[in-house]
């Protein structure tokens, strides 16, 4: 099935980490979006990421992206 819009709702990615404890875990959630070929639209608001997810630069007919409200340094 193809994807073309996806929200992870406020503070899902935080909640997971919670629970299990391990930023490995975390990471290799969200390495998983790369299997969203077609994704054009992507809300990773208001999860508190301290890094920009390098797996967002694999998406190629990504043409937006919200990552407002997080901890993200320049």
């Amino acid at each position: 099935k193809e994807y073309f819009e996806l929200c992870i709702q406020a503070e899902t990615i935080v909640e997971i980490y919670r629970s299990t404890k391990s930023f490995l875990f975390l990471s290799g959630w969200l390495d998983d979006l790369v299997r969203f070929q077609y994704l054009i639209s992507l809300n990773l608001a208001d999860n508190d990421l301290g890094i920009f997810p390098p797996v967002i630069c694999q998406l190629p007919r990504l043409i937006e992206l919200n990552l407002a409200s997080n901890n993200i340094d320049s």
